[in-house]
């Protein structure tokens, strides 16, 4: 299915909390000065944060976790030609997909976000901002199930219902994330039956997490006794 973000790659809170050596400084987490963008990172890129609704024209499902941005910028993330590259901020939760697109015009030095995913990320349009690579662990476990809550982005008029099958819902966000890191509180908008969602995964459950709670529905003997008694 999906992959997920493993609890290894954490924020600056959680990091503290943890007692570990590699916390994030304040100077990472602000924006660059435009007259010299320097990174605190040996392979950190300075990017200029760009609307991706205003160059487009709009927004795509296909875009959910998508970072459009130069074959250069690719390159100096480390990621062969035609392929991509997984981006964050430093101490960042929340994990793109780097990519070059051939119709669309990006400009050496830019990344081309959306709004769900500008404010997730906590960035600013026409900001410089320090990105990082982001090098999944060897052990990380994919993504066996995802739990995501909807609310629509816009007010219907009144006496206008807007009927969505929870079960199509979900087949379709399996689509649009499929291969992609997903992290809990990750924010996506999207276009569903001629209106705007926003949906917010409330619980992201590795595969190996899913079997031991299949494992204990199962349960047997005694134990399962004891919890039909209870």
């Amino acid at each position: 299915m999906v992959n997920m973000k493993a609890s290894g790659h954490q924020g600056q809170r959680k990091r503290r909390q943890a007692g570990a050596e590699d916390a994030v400084t304040k100077l990472e987490k602000l924006k660059l000065r435009p007259d010299s963008l320097a990174c605190v990172n040996p392979d950190g890129v300075p990017l200029r944060v760009v609307a991706r609704e205003k160059v487009l024209g709009g927004e795509s499902n296909a875009h959910l976790k998508a970072a459009l941005v130069a074959p250069a910028t690719l390159a100096a993330l480390g990621a062969a030609p035609g392929s991509r590259a997984m981006l964050c901020r430093p101490g960042g939760d929340f994990i793109l997909s780097a990519r070059a697109v051939a119709d669309v015009p990006v400009s050496e030095g830019e990344v081309l976000l959306g709004e769900a995913q500008r404010l997730s990320l906590h960035v600013c349009e026409d900001e410089f901002y320090e990105w990082v690579p982001y090098r999944p662990p060897a052990d990380e476990p994919p993504l066996a199930a995802l739990s995501v809550e909807a609310q629509l982005l816009h007010a219907r008029p009144e006496g206008e219902r807007l009927v969505q099958d929870a079960a199509v819902l979900g087949r379709q966000v399996g689509k649009w994330l499929f291969g992609e890191m997903v992290s809990d509180n990750e924010v996506f908008i999207v276009s569903v039956s001629g209106a705007q969602l926003v949906l917010r995964a409330t619980g992201c459950l590795p595969q190996q997490a899913e079997d031991e709670d299949e494992d204990d529905e199962m349960g047997g003997g005694e134990d399962e006794g004891e919890g039909e008694g209870e």
